[in-house]
């Protein structure tokens, strides 16, 4: 079998053809194209069993849309790898694909021919994207801010949307946000109108990559390490943003497949803001407001949305902690053990409110514990 990879970037190519191992999925050959063109002379000279097109090409557009519609359809009839069908198919999208994913739902997912027996999907799960990438039913320009007199804790500007936005859904939609996209954004408010289903969670004290999912996520992966891609922490600060968004992520997700089956997704408050939309902070300079766990409410750090680089600007898509001193922890909370009995009543509520799944919950705890306890608390 052979398989042809089209990019219009260099580098992105020489990821796609190093990280995967393509002799163990069956590949004998793989040719690459920098273009539509040449992706046009490798086809009539070699033909190929498969090709992975970029989404959109110089003077060429992609095949991502019928790609992502046909898969799901074949998702849809079951039979598809394993034979089982699923009761429910969502779509999610993280990051700047969140664009693409408002662009299946606003022009294709509702077209007769890819929802003839219903939705295509039966949810979307959107995070770490703001309107300024992703104009959700934007009808003015954004507009710019370059966050002077932000105090250090900003980024060197944004694209906000003057206008409060909304997503119309026919079917549930949960946008996520943390600090980094939380100032960019401008929600209209939760949403149970017919046709415009939403609710929108925003996480204190995170940012966009952390060192869970950027850094250990990657700790001593040969593939990335073969072709120099494992993400570093490239900051002057001394310890990257380490905010437990993950156990939120999950109970996010449990929401959606709930309302999905008829019970609405529960609503939360939005991080504060001042009158320049600047996230306001507390005694310890944390994020006030939003979707809160014990991390944010017994905190060990503040919890910074930005990180300085060695040219002294500031990067707000991986944030950096400074850790509270052993001395500072024990007039905060006494002991260890009062801690633990802190963070754990406070969990058990956010788990009745829906905040941290009961299965995240023991494991959520001993994270906080153990790190209290890893910066000399007793």
């Amino acid at each position: 079998m052979d398989i042809l990879l089209v990019d219009d970037e260099v580098y992105t190519l020489r990821v796609l053809k190093s990280a995967v191992h393509w002799e163990d999925c069956g590949i004998e050959n793989v040719w690459t194209a920098l273009s539509a063109a040449r992706a046009r002379e490798i086809l009539e000279e070699h033909p190929v069993d498969l090709t992975i097109c970029d989404i959109e090409m110089p003077k060429k557009t992609g095949l991502f849309w019928d790609m992502l519609l046909d898969l799901t359809k074949l998702i849809r009839k079951g039979n598809l790898l394993t034979g089982y069908r699923p009761f429910k198919v969502y779509l999610a999208a993280w990051s700047q694909s969140v664009s693409y994913m408002i662009r299946i739902l606003k022009s294709f997912a509702g077209l007769p021919q890819n929802c003839g027996h219903g939705f295509l999907y039966d949810g979307y799960f959107h995070a770490g994207a703001g309107t300024g990438i992703a104009p959700i039913n934007l009808y003015s320009y954004g507009k710019y801010d370059n966050l002077k007199n932000s105090g250090g804790r900003g980024r060197g500007g944004f694209f906000y949307n003057p206008q409060a936005s909304m997503i119309g859904a026919p079917v549930p939609y949960i946008a996520v946000n943390t600090e980094s996209e939380n100032m960019d954004v401008n929600w209209a408010g939760d949403s149970d109108e017919p046709g415009g289903l939403f609710r929108a969670y925003e996480i204190p004290g995170s940012t966009h990559d952390s060192a869970y999912n950027l850094l250990d996520y990657y700790k001593d992966d040969k593939d990335t390490d073969k072709i120099n891609m494992t993400p570093k922490y490239w900051a002057t600060d001394e310890f990257p943003n380490n905010y437990p968004y993950e156990v939120i992520f999950n109970a996010a997700l449990e929401h959606l497949y709930r309302w999905s089956d008829g019970i609405p997704a529960p609503h939360a408050p939005r991080i504060l803001k001042d009158g320049s939309r600047r996230n306001l902070t507390d005694a310890f300079g944390n994020a006030m407001g939003g979707v809160r766990t014990g991390a944010i409410d017994y905190p060990v750090a503040r919890y910074c949305n930005y990180s300085t680089l060695k040219d002294g600007r500031k990067h707000t898509l991986f944030g950096h902690i400074e850790k509270f001193s052993a001395s500072f922890l024990k007039e905060l909370y006494g002991s260890l053990d009062h801690y633990r009995e802190l963070v754990t009543a406070h969990t058990r509520r956010m788990v009745a409110q829906g905040v941290i799944l009961k299965e995240d919950a023991g494991e959520f705890i001993d994270l906080l514990v153990s790190r209290a306890a890893s910066q000399g608390l007793l």
